[in-house]
């Protein structure tokens, strides 16, 4: 456990956003399905965009640092941003304040990781709930179609042919190749680069801090297949693992938001149908019903 939580805070220190479903062996990083993650799936209403626009500023209340990036996000937006058609302003705060390179999404980055196990860990330990809630609905009404990313990390990743892996965070790529070829270290062997066929990553530059990254946002449910086993790529400077993923469908958990007597509390849909599964084969993996659930299942996408 101790190793995870250092892998964690490494991973932080790396302006791509490190949200990597992993496993530590021997000094490398397995990818994984990300088990405990809060890969959760809202559904967007008047009533929730209205107390998390309020309430976050409450969860926050006693993390000025936090506050502080919001404002900051709320100034760029009004002066910068069209708010799209469906979405309101703090929607797109949201996607700003991740972007800055701060706490914010180091946290939020780790917890999302960490917190999905069940309704009590998530009340208890997530203290990010209003603004998940803020970034996945921006995410998901923002139009998105098939991009082909790329990721690199200061670290070494396994992966081998078939597996199915969840990145289980919201993890940031980009559709520059030597972008992304950026972030890995110089000197050094112990580099990967991810190459993404993602389906639901969203372009989110026009909303980011640093726009010239061309940066897409993938959710934390996205479920890739690893295509080809890993291979290798050099130049004058350094080395790194090349691993290709391939968008195969979407797992996550169906959640709604509580807004009674002021509140804000994030429940799963009854027991049953929570676990969301589903193909790409529609233009919206989360409109899944339960033959989409079993079809999954079949798929050995676990």
């Amino acid at each position: 456990m101790q190793l995870l939580v250092y892998i964690v805070l490494f991973f932080s220190h790396f302006k791509i956003r490190s949200s990597l479903a992993v496993d530590p062996v021997d000094n490398v990083v397995q990818l994984n399905m990300a088990h405990d993650s809060a890969a959760y799936i809202f559904t967007q209403s008047p009533e929730a965009d209205q107390a998390a626009s309020d309430y976050i500023r409450q969860e926050w209340a006693h993390r000025t640092d936090l506050l502080e990036i919001w404002d900051q996000a709320d100034m760029r937006v009004e002066q910068h941003s069209k708010v799209p058609l469906g979405l309101r302003k703090e929607h797109i705060m949201a996607i700003y304040a991740y972007t800055q390179e701060s706490a914010l999404y180091k946290e939020f980055n780790a917890a999302t990781r960490q917190y999905g196990t069940n309704d009590t860990i998530y009340q208890q330990k997530f203290h990010f709930k209003c603004f998940h809630y803020l970034l996945s609905i921006a995410l998901d009404k923002l139009k998105r179609k098939p991009h082909k990313t790329f990721r690199g990390v200061h670290i070494e990743l396994e992966a081998s042919k078939g597996d199915f892996i969840r990145l289980g965070q919201f993890t940031s790529t980009s559709l520059d190749r030597s972008v992304a070829m950026g972030f890995m270290a110089r000197d050094s062997h112990r580099n990967t680069l991810l190459e993404i066929d993602t389906k639901l990553g969203v372009p989110i530059s026009r909303f980011a801090v640093t726009r010239s990254e061309y940066e897409v946002l993938i959710p934390p449910f996205e479920v890739f297949e690893v295509i080809h086993e890993p291979n290798f790529g050099v130049n004058e400077e350094n080395s790194w693992v090349i691993i290709q993923l391939v968008a195969k469908g979407c797992r996550g958990i169906r959640v709604s938001v509580d807004t009674s007597n002021g509140s804000f509390r994030v429940k799963r849909a009854k027991e049953g149908i929570s676990e969301h599964c589903a193909s790409l084969d529609t233009d919206n993996c989360c409109t899944a019903n339960k033959k989409d659930i079993e079809s999954c299942s079949v798929t050995n996408i676990s």
